[in-house]
């Protein structure tokens, strides 16, 4: 299984991008942090910077895919998820630390998929 690791920062930094290659695409995140609900919102554009439809400000929650019901064929064909040994979604200082972002390619989720 070849799983990705997403870099993110745990330095109180609430708003910046990082460029990946996903499945040989490249693709720009954007992780903004909103203070009020104590949440991080991720957006992901393609590699000319523009937004791709329908994931734009997707909240990162713990154990629950980033890219569920997106459906532009821009879209990475995998999945990203947050992963953490409890179930708290990230703070502003968690993303990199006690929370981690995945990238999990298609061909590993039909594996796992079916056993």
């Amino acid at each position: 299984m070849a799983i990705q690791n997403i870099p993110t920062r745990a330095d109180g930094t609430s708003h910046y991008k990082e460029s990946i290659v996903f499945d040989g695409i490249s693709y720009i995140l954007y992780f903004d942090y909103n203070a009020r609900d104590l949440h991080w919102y991720l957006t992901i554009h393609d590699s000319g910077d523009q937004p791709i439809e329908g994931l734009v400000s997707r909240k990162i929650v713990v154990n629950w895919s980033t890219l569920v019901r997106a459906t532009s064929p821009d879209k990475p064909s995998g999945a990203i998820l947050a992963a953490s040994q409890g179930h708290a979604d990230p703070g502003l200082t968690d993303l990199g630390e006690s929370v981690l972002l995945h990238y999990i390619p298609e061909t590993d989720l039909e594996a796992l998929e079916n056993g």
